[in-house]
């Protein structure tokens, strides 16, 4: 546990740093702030100490430099177990700070406002990220509140724990602040670059047994801060590399179906897909389309799967994997015999605004998902042949 005595305040976005500022003091917490933050703290009734009355040196440089200073950096950076560090911030009369609440000058927002180049300089934070930083390294003397989104889990961290901090939210506060830096300094060099720059970052979800072929390395990955599908794997083997591409070939197709809709996919294309009124005639339709092709197949369906719907898969032969929006209890006995059948429950809920990505020999293609619904009424049809209404909705 760290005790929080000593915090600095400096934030662009002032939401939320009022009540912070207050829980901390009733803990007794001292609060160092810059400027405006200062100003407003203490308009609110919270007692403030001004940086510079610690530093002994003004804001110089239009505010460009407020906190840069060894009296600010040295407290942040002390490793309060190391006798060493001890000894020589106290020999300096520097007072370890055990928290700092920053947040950056809006870089991204200004750039999206079209400001120009000399503005925008302007909005290039330098105290900010550094200050993080400096904290990040030393997380486990140092709290880093990088986000107004975060004041709720330290108020409630601070209660709990009777004005300390655990350490496991040190470390995640920690892993937040690079993310950030990261994402902020992307934006910068973007902008000077004058190219639009996709800086993203991938978190293993989990290992495949091989990749595509069993002489490659496989592995699933999502994409940080981006929520992915949430799925579950409630009986069988791993899911391999192939079952995967095979899996968001048949989840893409069911889900685009607001009636009962099942498809079968082999090699990432479907051998058969199909609507009705209920789930397992869907089932028996896509199914029909081409049995042969569907053998060792994946199948996709957007409903809760019945004891009806189980039984035909049974019967259809060997299937490589199912999935689906839930499963009864039934169904899941149905299946008990099919030892590597894989039966995965998803999220049919979630609607991923994600970019398509496709890699080729010249470099990555790159377009907004295909959300479009289909709406006949919007069709233009220029033959002069017309479908029938049949046609139409089998199109």
């Amino acid at each position: 546990m760290l005790k929080i005595r000593r915090v600095l305040i400096s934030v662009w976005d002032k939401q939320g740093i009022i009540e912070l500022a207050k829980k901390l003091r009733e803990f007794n917490a001292e609060i160092i702030s810059t400027g405006k933050t200062a100003s407003l703290l203490r308009k609110s009734g919270v007692n403030v100490k001004e940086v510079s009355s610690i530093t002994s040196f003004p804001e110089i440089l239009s505010g460009r430099v407020k906190t840069l200073h060894p009296r600010i950096f040295g407290a942040i950076l002390a490793n309060k177990k190391h006798p060493l560090h001890l000894e020589e911030i106290k020999n300096l009369d520097i007072e370890p700070i055990d928290m700092v609440v920053v947040n950056f000058y809006p870089f991204e927002k200004m750039l999206c406002q079209g400001t120009n180049l000399n503005q925008m300089i302007e909005y290039i934070d330098i105290g900010g990220p550094s200050l993080l930083r400096a904290g990040a390294k030393n997380f486990k003397n140092v709290a880093c509140v990088s986000s107004c989104s975060q004041y709720r889990l330290i108020i409630e961290e601070l209660v709990k724990n009777k004005g300390s901090i655990s350490e496991p939210v040190l470390k995640n506060l920690a892993c937040e602040v690079f993310g950030l830096t990261r994402e902020y300094d992307a934006h910068i060099y973007g902008y000077f670059k004058e190219k639009e720059i996709l800086s993203w970052s991938l978190e293993k979800i989990q290992p495949l047994r091989y990749g595509e072929n069993p002489h490659q390395e496989g592995s699933l990955f999502e994409l940080s801060g981006k929520e992915h599908l949430k799925f579950d794997l409630l009986k069988g083997k791993q899911i391999s590399f192939n079952n995967f591409l095979d899996m968001d070939t048949a989840f893409s197709l069911v889900k685009s179906f607001s009636d009962p809709a099942a498809v079968i996919v082999k090699h990432t294309s479907p051998c058969g897909m199909a609507v009705d009124k209920n789930i397992c005639k869907a089932y028996l339709k896509a199914y029909n389309c081409d049995p042969l092709s569907s053998f060792g197949g994946v199948i996709g369906v957007n409903r809760k799967v019945d004891r009806k719907t189980a039984q035909e898969i049974i019967k259809s032969g060997f299937k490589e994997c199912i999935i689906a929006p839930a499963y009864s209890k039934e169904v899941m006995r149905i299946f008990s015999d099919k030892k590597n059948f894989r039966i995965v429950e998803a999220d049919f809920s979630l609607n991923s605004g994600n970019k398509d990505i496709k890699k080729t020999s010249f470099g990555y293609l790159i377009q907004d998902a295909d959300l479009t619904d289909f709406d006949k009424n919007k069709l233009k049809i220029v033959t002069n042949k017309k479908p029938s209404a049949k046609e139409l909705k089998d199109l």
